[in-house]
């Protein structure tokens, strides 16, 4: 009935900031296969597409430790995603229910680009930009986040 994007992500977008963004993750990779997942974590946390989205102290801590327990098991098996042809970023005029995009003032680079297009292409788009606030608004301010989505929900 409605579809809520946060932090959105869509397949077969392409940009400078993506490209910049998959250029973090393939290093990832490259260090998790040849030095292991504490190594991995460690240059995770250093990735500046990562650290300016997390202005909150808090948050920073907890995406720490969410960190250094992951398994980084996505970065040393075969991708086994499949695509849609054409891209699902090719097909949002065909999305006819209400869509609520949410964002951050230091959301991403290429999260907040999406907002944006999603907002161009979906008609009934509504964006929600969270000042100052990261990728993960929802852990910053679950009590306003909650409230937004409930309400777009019509809860």
């Amino acid at each position: 009935a409605s579809l809520v994007c946060v932090g959105p992500w869509i397949c077969g977008y392409n940009s400078p900031s993506i490209q910049e963004f998959y250029k973090g993750f393939e290093e990832i990779t490259k260090i998790a296969a040849s030095q292991g997942r504490g190594e991995a974590s460690k240059y995770c946390q250093t990735l500046k597409f990562l650290n300016p989205v997390l202005p909150n102290p808090i948050v920073q801590e907890k995406m720490k430790m969410l960190i250094e327990g992951y398994s980084f098991w996505r970065f040393t098996h075969e991708n086994l995603v499949y695509t849609l042809e054409p891209s699902a970023c090719e097909q949002l005029h065909k999305i006819g229910v209400p869509v609520l995009a949410v964002t951050a003032d230091h959301d991403i680079p290429v999260c907040k680009e999406v907002a944006e297009l999603l907002e161009e292409k979906i008609k009934s788009t509504k964006k929600v930009r969270f000042k100052d606030a990261g990728h993960l608004m929802f852990m910053e301010y679950p009590e306003e986040f909650n409230r937004i989505v409930l309400k777009f929900l019509g809860c």
